[in-house]
């Protein structure tokens, strides 16, 4: 009965050490969880604000290439302008021939009839 009773408490006694190795275990595997969702969590953390200075990044660029862009569209309408400019300067120019011509033409139409007046 001793032995048996001695049977029992070494029985017990190593399924008290089995259980607290299996609980230790219980308690590193979560430990190891922690740990990892840890640094899951920082690495998500820091790729997210990879992510966020690389979005500040291109919305920098997109502002910058927008403004290029309204540079450029504002050179190729200075340069429209430039060459109506131009025509019309070309223009007022003609005109001014013509309408010089045509003072002249008047003036010598002028001189010639006075000139016939004259003669009669």
């Amino acid at each position: 009965m001793e032995r048996q009773f001695e049977e029992n408490q070494v029985h017990q006694a190593k399924q008290d050490i089995r259980n607290s190795e299996l609980e230790k275990d219980k308690w590193n595997r979560k430990l190891e969880h922690d740990m990892w969702i840890r640094e899951f969590e920082k690495k998500n953390g820091i790729r997210e604000q990879e992510q966020n200075n690389r979005i500040r990044e291109l919305e920098r660029d997109n502002q910058t290439l927008k403004q290029k862009l309204n540079i450029q569209n504002q050179n190729k309408h200075t340069e429209i302008f430039r060459k109506r400019a131009s025509e019309q300067d070309t223009r007022i120019r003609e005109l001014e021939v013509i309408n010089r011509n045509h003072k002249l033409n008047q003036a010598d139409q002028i001189r010639k009839l006075e000139h016939a007046i004259q003669i009669q």
